[in-house]
């Protein structure tokens, strides 16, 4: 079985917001209002929110990127996750 998938960054698609938040607590359960604050951090430059969409438009998985504190010439990829029934696709 093949299928497309596509790479967005979240601000751009703030649709899929509410979509991310219960991807993300299906693994790590945390209120939503703190992960709405995260998610709502990324823009164009770090921290980064990006999703995995199917050609259906529907949420495959997150990552967040943000730069490390300590050197800004790193950065850290972090909340990688992908929807329970997408995985070993």
């Amino acid at each position: 079985m093949s299928f497309n998938v596509r790479l967005l960054t979240l601000h751009e698609n703030q649709h899929f917001q509410n979509n991310v938040i219960d991807l993300l607590n299906d693994e790590w359960p945390q209120s939503k209002t703190i992960r709405m604050r995260r998610l709502e951090r990324s823009c164009n430059e770090l921290p980064l929110s990006y999703i995995l969409v199917n050609n259906n438009d529907q949420l495959i998985g997150y990552c967040y990127i943000d730069r490390l504190l300590d050197d800004e010439q790193s950065v850290i990829i972090e909340s990688v996750c992908i929807q329970r029934v997408s995985r070993g696709t």
